[in-house]
């Protein structure tokens, strides 16, 4: 049996200034051992986030002969949403002192 992985679209809703492609790790395709099932595993980078579309083909060596098949293929469609993380920040100094009377502090 053979995986192949083809992105048929991609749209990126957020990505880091120095992204590349979408993937961080390729489209990676681990089998078992009596290889009844195929698992296909992939990660996205670390800050990405959109849609992508992705066309899977599953071909296996049983030939076409008397009008037979040896692939399948089926589309994925992945959405990847942001996450609304909470803003941090570090005070340079924890104390901040005003004045009696002179303002509004800020």
């Amino acid at each position: 049996l053979t995986f192949f992985v083809t992105i048929i679209d991609g749209f990126e809703i957020f990505a880091p200034a120095s992204s590349s492609p979408i993937f961080s790790v390729p489209p990676v395709v681990h089998m078992s051992i009596d290889l009844a099932f195929g698992l296909l595993s992939f990660s996205f980078h670390q800050y990405w986030a959109g849609h992508v579309l992705l066309n899977i083909t599953l071909m296996d060596s049983g030939g076409i002969e008397r009008g037979g098949h040896d692939a399948v293929s089926k589309v994925l469609n992945i959405s990847v949403l942001p996450v609304n993380d909470a803003p941090s920040f570090e005070l340079v100094s924890p104390l901040v002192s005003v004045w009696e009377g002179s303002g509004r502090a800020r």
